[in-house]
This record gives C-alpha cells, sequence and structure tokens, in this order.
C-alpha cells in the first residue's frame, strides 16, 4: 500500500469513528433515541430536610403553595456565588410585594466550612429571608 492510500484511509477511518462517537452522543444509534446513560428522567426534586443558618431544621413541606428560589454554592466563592446571589436578591427586589411568593434558598456545597454561624453572617449581605443552609 502506498502512502497516500494509507493516509486516505486512516482519514477516512478517522471521520467515520468520529461521526459514529457523535451519532452515539445524540443517542443516534440508540432504538428509543436516548442519550447513553440517561434515563430520561431528571433525578431532581423531591422533599428535603435541611439544618437553616439558625440550626433549624427545614423541610421542603413549609414552603408549599411558594416558589423556591434556590441556589447552590459556598460562601468562600470569590466571584461566582456572591455574584449570583446578588442578581437573585436584586430579581427579587424588583418584584415588590410578588416577592412574598418566593423563598430563596442557598444551599452550601461545603458544609464543613459553611457551617451555621458563618452563612448566619453570609446570608445577611443578601435578600432580606433568604435561607442558608448547610446540611
Amino acid at each position: 500500500m502506498n502512502l497516500s492510500a494509507f493516509r486516505t484511509a486512516t482519514l477516512a477511518a478517522v471521520v467515520i469513528l468520529a461521526a459514529v462517537l457523535i451519532a452515539w452522543q445524540f443517542g443516534l444509534l440508540s432504538p428509543d433515541g436516548r442519550r447513553p446513560g440517561s434515563s430520561g428522567i431528571a433525578k431532581i426534586g423531591g422533599p428535603f430536610e435541611l439544618t437553616d443558618q439558625n440550626g433549624k431544621p427545614r423541610k421542603s413541606a413549609e414552603f408549599q403553595g411558594r416558589f423556591m428560589l434556590i441556589y447552590f454554592g459556598y460562601s468562600y466563592c470569590p466571584d461566582v456565588c456572591p455574584t449570583a446571589l446578588q442578581i437573585m436578591s436584586n430579581a427579587l427586589q424588583s418584584l415588590g410585594d410578588h416577592a412574598k411568593a418566593v423563598q430563596p434558598i442557598f444551599i452550601t456545597v461545603d458544609p464543613a466550612r459553611d457551617t451555621s454561624a458563618h452563612l448566619k453572617e453570609y446570608v445577611k449581605n443578601f435578600y432580606p429571608g433568604m435561607i442558608g443552609t448547610n446540611r
């Protein structure tokens, strides 16, 4: 086999492999059209019980009839988390009286450092009534 034919065959193999991988990733090779590893059902939601910044247990049931605006982050985040929480606070303030229908909740992903006492001070910087939880 000459070098030109080898290069052409190699390029064709790479293109075919890339096309198969792309088709597999987008579920085009699956009989039901689902992506690999997905059940088709989001594994989010459901009841929860967390401890707020005052050490009080909070259950999802107590917010029934209200919207929950939940943000996952950590208080030692230098840029993204405080900016996002400030945007949430501004959005809630712009709702005026309608904001009473929304409960903002900050759930830390770093409960070892974000103690209840620390979160109590942290959430004071944002929308009044924001709940900070660490477990």
